[in-house]
């Protein structure tokens, strides 16, 4: 049998994402990267998550957010998010508050659609191709980005605490510590539930999985393994696991 090797990449780290080959990790005061062309990037602001698409950066606060262009080496956009979500992908810049949503171009430059909601949103995510948002009364919807429609909605209801998308399928996490998987037949206009996992306190979602980090174990729907190193965050891209705990960020 063979151990899993750990290594630690860095220390002070408050959040980090990786996709495509690119690792990108937030401190306090900067970003730091395995780019050999930009590998700083100072910051000026409290900041607490960033997210990676196509070579930008999305890095996220309370009060504001910028984006931060890798090839460029600097932060290109800076932008408030007091009482507001935002969400990075290949289609664009998504922002949305309780009521609205409103579609940019990558570097929030242009606007390309908005839209309102019939009822209150609490999460909302930009993919490829499909706006998903939860809605504060538990429903899960979609809406295609090329024609700003409703493509697909749940029939049942959840209590959210969190939510990943990944490229074929939702995966929710309740407040009764379930792992739900839920797939878009958009034929029907249905996001149907084909699968879930029992979790506990103190479990939570790995970025961009549908894998939860669960008692020592990476527990998936259908699957769970021990992990190698204990976590409170975490991400798996491309294949591959960091871990954090506290403000220490682990590769594994």
């Amino acid at each position: 049998s063979k151990e899993p090797t750990i290594v630690n990449i860095s220390s002070d780290v408050l959040d980090a994402d990786y996709k495509d080959g690119l690792l990108v990790i937030l401190k306090k005061d900067r970003l730091e990267t395995n780019s050999a062309d930009c590998p700083v990037i100072g910051l000026n602001g409290d900041y607490g998550s960033v997210a990676v698409s196509g070579g930008l950066a999305l890095i996220n606060g309370r009060k504001t957010g910028v984006i931060a262009d890798i090839k460029r080496c600097g932060t290109v956009a800076e932008f408030d998010t007091e009482k507001k979500g935002v969400s990075l992908s290949s289609a664009g810049f998504l922002e949305f508050t309780k009521n609205r949503y409103t579609l940019y171009d990558r570097y929030r430059t242009k606007e390309i659609v908005q839209g309102n909601f019939l009822g209150g949103v609490m999460f909302g995510h930009l993919g490829k191709r499909y706006m998903t948002f939860v809605s504060d009364s538990g429903k899960v919807a979609q809406i295609d980005v090329s024609n700003n429609k409703f493509s697909a909605i749940t029939e049942d209801t959840y209590n959210v605490r969190g939510v990943s998308v990944t490229d074929d399928a939702l995966f929710i996490y309740t407040s009764d510590n379930k792992l739900i998987k839920l797939v878009p037949d958009y034929q029907a206009g249905l996001i149907k539930k084909t699968g879930e996992a029992q979790g506990k306190d103190g479990c939570f979602l790995l970025k961009d999985s549908g894998k939860m980090f669960c008692d020592g174990y990476i527990t998936g729907i259908d699957d769970a393994i021990k992990s190698p190193a204990q976590a409170d965050r975490g991400l798996i891209s491309d294949g591959l696991m960091f871990l954090m705990k506290g403000p220490n960020l682990m590769f594994v």
